[in-house]
């Protein structure tokens, strides 16, 4: 049914109409498609409420009304149906209906929040691996092992809350680019061992003022040297 069609009929409904819908949209299980269509109809009980009030008020002064002219009406103001006062079984039920998918609303979100809490923090403590790995480890080969494992529980854990999203990327971007910088560096000593001019006082050790050289496993250095770093790049994302 197009778009237009659904929503004049909405608003053309009754009480018992719009009560049936109801019922239909709260049925559904993805509550955030159903979010839309559920406010739709709760405007348009909301104008029939109205309406009813309105036409009560002017009833009621049509009855009052003496040989002087009767005061005008004050204008009946939209009351949320969450708090509106309930007159009829018809407003009962539709509350019933809108007050049960509500709560099914903020079920699922503060789910939805908690479990992107917990991502947050499941990334952070990578990323605090991640800096360990980058200081500590000395053979190559384990680093590189390692870093591939942390990248794919990166990859695996869930969406974080929004407003820590682009400080979070920005923050493993970087380590991931400190990384690749200290795998350079271990090709760099290692093209120089292969050419016979290896000295590993250069090499730069951070412990206890020590200099030596590495752990190195060549084959695997030299397929890291191969590597795409575009690819890796897209566990960032």
């Amino acid at each position: 049914m197009d778009d237009a069609l659904r929503a004049y009929r909405i608003r053309m409904a009754t009480k018992a109409e719009l009560i049936n819908r109801l019922e239909e949209i709260t049925a559904q299980e993805d509550v955030e498609t159903a979010s839309e269509a559920v406010e739709g109809v709760k405007e348009a009980y909301e104008a029939l409420v109205v309406a009813a009030q309105q036409q009560a008020a002017l009833e009621h002064s049509s009855e009052s009304t003496t040989t002087e002219e009767a005061p005008p009406g004050a204008e009946a103001v939209p009351i949320a149906m969450e708090s509106a006062p309930l007159v009829d079984e018809e407003d009962k039920r539709f509350k019933q209906l809108l007050d049960a998918f509500n709560q099914r609303v903020n079920d699922i979100r503060r789910k939805r929040q908690k479990e992107e809490a917990e991502h947050l923090e499941a990334k952070r403590a990578i990323m605090e691996e991640l800096k360990t790995l980058i200081a500590g480890e000395e053979n190559i080969g384990n680093a590189f092992q390692r870093f591939a494992d942390l990248q794919e529980q990166w990859k695996a854990i869930g969406p974080v809350p929004q407003q820590h999203y682009r400080d979070l990327q920005n923050d493993y971007s970087h380590l991931r680019d400190e990384f690749f910088y200290h795998i350079r560096i271990c090709c760099y000593h290692l093209r120089h061992r292969a050419n016979g001019n290896f000295d590993p006082l250069s090499w730069p050790q951070q412990t206890e003022g020590k200099h030596h050289a590495p752990s190195f496993d060549i084959e695997l250095v030299f397929v890291v040297v191969r590597i795409d770093e575009r690819h890796i790049g897209d566990a960032v994302r």
